[in-house]
């Protein structure tokens, strides 16, 4: 198995990219592709298990999960997490999100200093809680480096920086590992993210039958626009195709970078996935703004 610590010491090495070609894939496509050659199979899966296990503490440790979620709770109110456009965050199910489609952890780094400091024994009693936040704070490390080269890659063209970075220049990082359950309705509805740049890490499906949809920008959107990705890097134990798309917080505040519509079918089996967000410093959309009302996913499931 991937070791989670020895994942720390790899860098992701992608090749420089002018902003051009980034940005005419936005336009093309609605995403730019790269390789991560340190994230594989072997790693994601750890990580997916991580959230099926804290699944089942939870299930089982009643007591505990009502302290998580109170603080949960209590700490979306907070002004750490305004900055982010308040977002649910923790771990999200049916009984905070109302939804039933999927089970996922929200994860910043201000969230994890909150746990960490002001409640180590929720860390020390669940070894699950401990693993999944360690993951979590492992993928939120090397997004914001890639973050960073992407902003840079993209610069000469948008400035990107005076609109990600907070006033001391951080990055406000948000990383979302996902489970969706079975369902007789689209796993995620055609939408916008609420980011600034989003990268998709990943997913367990198979390549050439994945059920994600992507589509470029169109002012009249349709159905039969979203295509699954063609992606030129195939994942294997060790390496995966990692997608760049925007979000529509960039047009929000105006950036000539129109964000990318997408959406996953319905599921007949657990689909997990990984999506990491670089969010825009006070700016909060919601759910209205970034659904696609007018789209509707023809009722099938993935090929």
């Amino acid at each position: 198995m991937f070791s989670i610590v020895s994942f720390l010491t790899v860098v992701l090495s992608f090749a420089p990219v002018n902003a051009s070609l980034i940005l005419d894939d936005f336009k093309s496509q609605g995403y730019h592709e790269m390789l991560n050659e340190s994230c594989g199979q072997e790693y994601f899966s750890e990580i997916y298990s991580q959230l099926d296990s804290l699944n089942n503490f939870i299930d089982k440790h009643p007591e505990w999960t009502k302290v998580l979620y109170e603080i949960d709770q209590e700490y979306v109110k907070s002004h750490e997490n305004s900055l982010y456009g308040s977002p649910p965050i923790g771990y999200i199910d049916d009984t905070k999100s109302e939804k039933n489609k999927k089970t996922y952890f929200h994860f910043t780094e201000d969230y994890f200093n909150l746990i960490s400091n002001n409640h180590p024994e929720l860390i020390s009693d669940s070894k699950e809680f401990e693993s999944l936040l360690k993951s979590l704070r492992d993928i939120t490390k090397i997004s914001e480096q890639k973050f960073e080269e992407a902003i840079k890659s993209i610069g000469p063209t948008s400035d990107l920086s005076r609109v990600l970075h907070t006033e001391d220049g951080k990055l406000l990082i948000l990383t979302k590992v996902v489970r969706y359950e079975p369902s007789e309705v689209a796993a995620s509805n055609p939408h916008f993210d609420f980011s600034g740049l989003s990268f998709l890490f990943d997913n367990n499906e198979i390549d050439e039958c994945e059920s994600l949809l992507i589509s470029p920008y169109k002012e009249d959107l349709a159905t039969e626009d979203f295509s699954m990705p063609t992606r030129k890097y195939k994942k294997d134990a060790s390496m995966s195709s990692l997608l760049r798309i925007p979000g529509l917080a960039l047009q929000h505040l105006n950036l000539p970078i129109h964000p990318t519509p997408h959406a996953v079918l319905k599921q007949t089996k657990k689909r997990y996935a990984i999506i990491v967000f670089a969010m825009t410093p006070n700016v909060k959309l919601s759910y209205d703004e970034i659904k696609l009302r007018k789209i509707k996913l023809p009722d099938l499931t993935k090929p």
